[in-house]
């Protein structure tokens, strides 16, 4: 995993790329100890998680969160704190990050985990925006079946979005899951088969 560390405190940022060292995955840990070059590391590449003091030469607070969140993409961003301001933890989770940690309580597999957890709900968030968006995709489709549909008074080919004409069956076949069955009705079993058709 490709992690962003933005810390200027310089021995914490290596106590915490030593953590991440002792996990059993690789880690490729880059460090940044402002705002500006967190947002100019975030902008050159993707990170697959970002551990971030709050607290910076060039920004604090919540600013400081929201930049580096906005920036940050699909990546989670972790909120590490020198103190616990429950205001600002509440504020940042309500406003998505993935977690707030203390650096005083600070463990290495609880680091680990916590990463491992904020990233692996990052990709489920992914994959269900991607669903969703697909279900809005078909059932926009399924729509346009409610609306007017030019259909040819002789042949009852429809017309299609493109012009082309296409029997109903490929028309309706190509935009839902419906699948067709063909027989013949009794009144055009009369008409195509006269008396053969009437019932015995």
């Amino acid at each position: 995993m490709n992690i962003l560390v933005v810390e200027d405190d310089q021995q914490f940022a290596r106590l915490l790329t030593a953590m991440l060292a002792q996990d059993k995955e690789s880690h490729e840990v880059v460090h940044a100890a402002c705002l500006k070059d967190a947002l100019a590391r975030l902008a050159e590449r993707r990170f697959d998680a970002v551990l971030l003091d709050p607290g910076l030469p060039d920004s604090k607070g919540l600013p400081t969160f929201r930049a580096a969140h906005d920036r940050a993409g699909d990546a989670p961003v972790i909120v590490i704190s020198g103190t616990l301001d429950d205001a600002l933890a509440l504020e940042a989770i309500r406003e998505g990050a993935a977690d707030y940690l203390v650096k005083g309580g600070l463990t290495p597999q609880g680091v680990r985990r916590v990463v491992r957890h904020a990233v692996e709900r990052g990709h489920l968030i992914v994959e269900r925006d991607r669903l969703i968006h697909d279900l809005q995709a078909a059932l926009a489709e399924v729509k346009t079946l409610h609306g007017i549909i030019p259909i040819c008074a002789s042949c009852k080919r429809i017309r299609d979005d493109a012009g082309a004409w296409q029997q109903m069956e490929e028309y309706v076949r190509a935009r839902s899951d419906a699948e067709f069955s063909h027989g013949v009705c009794p009144a055009c079993a009369r008409k195509l088969y006269g008396d053969l058709a009437a019932p015995a």
